[in-house]
């Protein structure tokens, strides 16, 4: 999971998590050393609905947030 922004983040102060359908939540790692302006994360998923819970800090001081969900499908 990548998120890109069109400024520098601050990596170690910003957060994904993950929601799954019955509600419950798992905080994703973020991966350090990467794009200054990108949060990325790796998880495996299982075919379901989910969604990502992200916040992101700016250099500046400045919190943006916001969710995005998606589906997953079985693979035919």
């Amino acid at each position: 999971i990548v998120f890109k922004y069109n400024s520098k983040v601050d990596q170690h102060r910003s957060r994904l998590t993950l929601v799954k359908s019955d509600s419950s939540e798992t905080t994703l790692t973020i991966a350090t050393g990467g794009n200054a302006n990108e949060l990325d994360s790796g998880v495996d998923l299982t075919p379901g609905t989910y969604t990502i819970r992200w916040q992101a800090l700016a250099l500046d001081g400045h919190i943006t947030r916001g969710d995005v969900p998606f589906t997953v499908s079985a693979k035919p």
